[in-house]
């Protein structure tokens, strides 16, 4: 035991030498992401800031969700006037870049993770939770943060069911949208008739069919926005005893990491599922980039 604790005291001063030189030349860099609309490309310089920059980090602390009580975002954001059509040509580049051990790309994310930890201190979170993706921005992310809790960290990866897996809460679907009424004047009307109820549910199961009998399921890509909050049994853990034991913690301060936050409709329904295992889970998500 004694020689357990001695190993873990060299441990923890080697990791926080190791921190402090890393995030000292860091802790101030500015954004500096230009994008050069003749050779569409995209430039870091991160020695200053600049009206043409792209991208901004957030910097007034976390945002609080206002559907669950104990989660916060933490991510980098766009500035309001950059072309859509450019947003997504840096996701992608940041995304698959082919040699994700850039020197631009890993201040990017290092930078983004120094600031998280200035604002929530990445040591009192004991728990990360993460989907599977082909991304490998995720990977870099979570590698660097380790560093801050090692060799404390407990890492859960959630899975996508298969598709034919899928289910559609269409009790929900029919209370919140099918039954819904307006109002003209005094007076409550619904907004659908009976027959446009049974095509609009027969339309849904059509889609729920071909989802099912697809290889692969993307819900950015194969769900429309309006269903996608219907969707059930999409995330689960990668087994049983990986989800019996994130059920066994007592309230523990999660940090969910994911690359992009598009829709936010995975991060929904990663939260959900976090929620459903253990309630009493404080959750901060780590998003690189708020599209």
């Amino acid at each position: 035991m004694k020689q357990f604790k001695e190993r873990k005291q060299i441990i923890d001063r080697i990791v926080n030498e190791t921190l402090n030189n890393i995030r000292k030349p860091k802790s101030k860099l500015v954004e500096g992401v230009q994008y050069d609309s003749r050779s569409n490309s995209f430039t870091f310089d991160f020695t200053q800031d600049s009206e043409r920059d792209i991208i901004k980090l957030t910097n007034y602390g976390l945002y609080q969700s206002s559907i669950y009580n104990k989660c916060f975002y933490f991510k980098y954001q766009f500035e309001d006037d950059v072309d859509s059509s450019v947003r997504a040509n840096f996701i992608e580049y940041i995304k698959f870049h082919e040699n994700m051990d850039n020197g631009d790309v890993s201040t990017f994310i290092e930078k983004a993770v120094n600031s998280l930890d200035d604002t929530i201190n990445i040591r009192e979170y004991n728990t990360i939770v993460y989907p599977q993706s082909i991304s490998e921005i995720n990977r870099k992310a979570i590698s660097y943060i380790r560093l801050f809790g090692y060799p404390d960290f407990l890492t859960f990866e959630l899975v996508k069911e298969p598709p034919s897996k899928l289910c559609f809460d269409y009790t929900s679907y029919k209370r919140e949208v099918l039954d819904a009424t307006h109002k003209v004047g005094e007076r409550e009307y619904p907004k659908y008739t009976e027959e446009q109820k049974e095509e609009r549910i027969a339309q849904i199961r059509g889609m729920m069919e071909t989802l099912k009998n697809s290889d692969y399921f993307s819900i950015g890509r194969d769900m429309k926005y309006k269903y996608r909050k219907f969707l059930k049994n999409l995330y689960i853990f990668g087994n049983e005893e990986e989800k019996e034991a994130f059920n066994k913690l007592t309230q523990p301060k999660v940090m969910v990491i994911d690359d992009v936050m598009t829709s936010g409709a995975t991060l929904s329904y990663i939260i959900n599922t976090i929620y459903k295992v253990n309630p009493n889970a404080t959750v901060v998500v780590f998003t690189l980039i708020g599209k």
